[in-house]
This record gives C-alpha cells, sequence and structure tokens, in this order.
C-alpha cells in the first residue's frame, strides 16, 4: 500500500507561492482538498503500485497534489489580494479580489497543475516496475502523451487540459497511420516512448509523425499531408533494416508492392 504524503504549510507554500502569507488562512481552507487531491492524483498516474514514491518524482508529486487541491478550492474561496500574495477574507472590511483576477490565478494553477502531471509522466517511463501496468499503456496509447508536444507544435498556450480538443483529429490521423504503416511499427515505437528506450532512428520517425498528426490539428492542405505521410513511409523504406518489425509486416510487403513496380520518373517512387 502506498505511504500518504505529509503535505505541511511550509511544502504546500513552497510549490503554490501565490498562497505565501503571514498567516496559515489558505493552508487551513484548502486542508481537506488536499486528501482528496492526493487520492485523484494517485489514480491519474497508477501510483498505487508504488510502496513510496520514487524520489525523483516525491516533489513533482507533493507539486501536483497542492496544485490541484489549489484549483479545486479556489471557487469556493473568498480570495483576496495581499502584499505577499493571495489570502483568504476573514473580515467583511476587506474587499474580495476581482472575480477577473481569481480566474486567472485559477488559469495559472490549472496551467501549472498539467505542466506538472506531464513532467510526473515523464518521469514515471524511466521506472521498470510501472511503465508495463496498464494505467502507463493507457497514457501511452497515442504519440501525443504531454502538454509540451502540443505547444512545440504550433499551439504556444495550449496545456495537458487541452488535449481533448485535439484528440478527435490525433486519434484519426494515428489510425490512418496504422493503416498505412502497420498496427507493428506503431505500437513498438509506442512501447520506445513509454520505456524511455528509443533509438536515434526511432526518434527521427517518431518527430517525423508528430509533424504529420500536428499538421492535422492547423491548417495543412490535403497534399501538404500526403507529403508528410510519404516521407514517413519514405524515411521507413530507405531504412527498414533499422525497422526489422516494420520489415517483416504485411503493411511493408503491400507498400513495397504497390511503390516498387513504378518507374523512376513517376512523381511518388520510393527509393528502398
Amino acid at each position: 500500500m502506498m505511504n500518504k504524503l505529509v503535505i505541511t504549510q511550509e511544502i504546500f507554500e513552497k510549490h503554490i507561492s501565490s498562497a505565501t502569507n503571514a498567516d496559515n488562512a489558505v493552508f487551513d481552507a484548502i486542508t481537506s482538498e488536499l486528501a482528496v487531491a492526493e487520492n485523484f492524483v494517485a489514480d491519474k498516474l497508477g501510483l498505487s503500485i508504488f510502496e513510496a514514491i520514487p524520489e525523483r518524482i516525491l516533489f513533482f508529486y507533493e507539486r501536483a497534489v497542492c496544485l490541484y487541491a489549489y484549483s479545486i478550492a479556489i471557487p469556493h474561496l473568498d480570495i483576496v489580494l495581499t502584499p505577499t500574495g493571495f489570502g483568504v477574507v476573514s473580515t467583511s472590511n476587506v474587499v474580495p479580489a476581482s472575480a477577473d483576477r481569481v480566474n486567472r490565478l485559477l488559469s495559472a494553477v490549472c496551467s501549472a497543475y498539467d505542466d506538472t502531471i506531464d513532467e510526473i509522466i515523464d518521469l514515471l517511463r524511466y521506472e521498470k516496475e510501472w511503465n508495463d501496468t496498464d494505467k502507463a499503456v493507457e497514457l501511452f496509447s497515442s504519440f501525443f502523451w504531454s502538454g509540451k508536444q502540443l505547444r512545440r507544435c504550433g499551439f504556444p498556450n495550449a496545456h495537458r487540459s487541452n488535449f481533448h480538443d485535439y484528440l478527435p483529429a490525433i486519434d484519426i490521423y494515428e489510425a490512418e497511420l496504422r493503416e498505412s504503416i502497420g498496427d507493428e511499427i506503431i505500437d513498438e515505437l509506442l512501447v520506445a516512448i513509454r520505456h524511455a528506450e528509443c533509438s536515434s532512428e526511432q526518434r527521427v520517425l517518431i518527430r517525423m509523425i508528430e509533424q504529420y498528426i500536428a499538421a492535422s490539428l492547423g491548417d495543412a492542405l490535403y497534399y501538404e499531408m500526403r507529403t508528410l505521410k510519404n516521407s514517413v513511409i519514405r524515411y521507413l523504406l530507405n531504412n527498414f533494416a533499422k525497422f526489422p518489425t516494420f520489415a517483416s509486416s504485411s503493411a511493408y510487403r503491400a507498400i513495397k508492392t504497390e511503390h516498387y513496380e513504378n518507374q523512376k520518373d513517376d512523381t511518388c517512387f520510393f527509393f528502398g
């Protein structure tokens, strides 16, 4: 059974500087939410397999719990801006912060929570006890598993919670890739990502796939999408010896049959 966290006011304020105050009003106001947050984060990431949270993850786990507890408490608190940060109104002589200011605080806290969850998931890839669990497979069922990837692909304000806006398109284009290059190589790459054991060739291929999918999320035209997908296929064909899973797949045989029978002056001729 996993050990329970002990979140003190000092730990809480270390992770959430905006809640730093001379008194303990904010911390006292969120203590019940801390227990809820701890269970929520543990379930979300499948951390119950650990008797003790790995040391390199503990800091981020504490941070995620504090941020989530604060985020679910903020809408129910009478927040006031103080010289050192945000506090809780304790007297009728103090006017609460404006709704706009509170909403900006909540947005910043939620974004920080999203990014912290991404950090934990990234570190969990190095935990052999974790990375073949059902939760690990679920979290790495797509090439897009971190909000950082969305920001790198042309969505500068995106975070993990924005995935629901993009998942339908991501799912469609990943399914199309499976039809084009086969389930075997896709599954191999996802396992490599989940285990943090990608070869240099796999990293290049994964980046090309990310670019292809990212284009689908933007305003790419059909012929641009086709060009990007052909680049993925061409890379696999030119490096098939480095991808034995692909080389032995029915998808490779189908591509080879389709494209190797054309002439060198054809517009889609592939060199292999």
